[in-house]
């Protein structure tokens, strides 16, 4: 168990140990073939919170969530944790035909 201690300021925090635990849930991902750490993210981040992080636009992406194409209307409701694999595509639009 982790004990909370006051600061002298009287906010609370967490001990040494419970930071070192928790520094340790960063999220892990393989995205588009490369390990990719989120230390501000947690291992249960939504989608529509990975995309986030990444500053992507999510009406200019597609995303694959191991080996299945998610919605962009399921991005809040799908759940991306340590170790998963996501495969994001950047539309581009431009030029003459």
């Amino acid at each position: 168990m982790y004990k909370m201690r006051k600061s002298a300021q009287g906010s609370s925090w967490l001990d040494r140990q419970a930071r070192e635990k928790f520094c340790d849930m960063a999220l892990q991902i393989t995205l588009n073939g490369q390990t990719r750490e989120f230390t501000e993210l947690a291992d249960h981040a939504s989608l529509s919170t990975v995309v986030g992080a990444l500053q992507l636009q999510g009406d200019r992406v597609a995303v694959e969530h191991n080996g299945e194409i998610v919605s962009r209307t399921e991005w809040d409701r799908a759940t991306v944790r340590t170790g998963d694999r996501l495969e994001i595509v950047h539309f581009v639009g431009g030029g003459n035909c």
